[in-house]
């Protein structure tokens, strides 16, 4: 279910990104996984309802990782991105190992449950969530109006590649 969550939340995080590096969905990620840990904590023990919660946390997973993957790879410098995306892989390797151990000294040595470890695992995405937030306000706030600008209107963008990635540009809208 996690798997299949992160590969549904990687592709409507492509798509919701419109071609462009969309650091608000990190920020939407953040709080999703740690929502959806917590929940994982608090749920009533029962198959169908972890199923649905674990898929929505790798969607929220998705949310998260790919803007900062595509980040890496849109703003390394050309000449030195495949040492920035090596670098990038042997991090996460590592986070993977701590991760394990961390797990591995919640369950074998302090015989915490899974519910608990998830609680464990929420409580301290809060804080990453927290300074996520935090560090990305204005990311967060682009979210949210491209979200409620999606819901009441219907955008259609044409000729978006006349459009300069830096510097000013004359957007004409035409109203309905």
């Amino acid at each position: 279910a996690v798997s299949f969550g992160i590969a549904v939340g990687s592709g409507l995080a492509g798509r919701f990104s419109e071609g462009k590096v969309e650091m608000g969905l990190v920020p939407l990620g953040a709080i999703g996984m740690s929502a959806f840990c917590l929940g994982l904590g608090f749920l009533p023990v029962g198959f169908k309802p972890t199923l649905v919660t674990l898929f929505l946390l790798g969607i929220s997973a998705g949310f998260y990782i790919v803007p900062l993957n595509a980040f890496f790879q849109k703003y390394s410098p050309e000449e030195k991105r495949g040492k920035y995306l090596a670098a990038l892989n042997i991090a996460t390797s590592a986070c993977v190992l701590v991760a394990s151990v961390f797990l591995w000294v919640l369950s074998g040595l302090f015989k915490i449950g899974p519910a608990g470890i998830f609680l464990i695992l929420g409580f301290m995405s809060i804080f990453a969530t927290v300074y996520i937030v935090t560090t990305l306000p204005i990311a967060l706030v682009r979210l949210v109006n491209w979200v409620v600008a999606h819901t009441i209107y219907r955008i259609r963008i044409v000729g978006d590649q006349h459009v300069p990635e830096q510097g000013g540009a004359l957007l004409i809208a035409n109203h309905v």
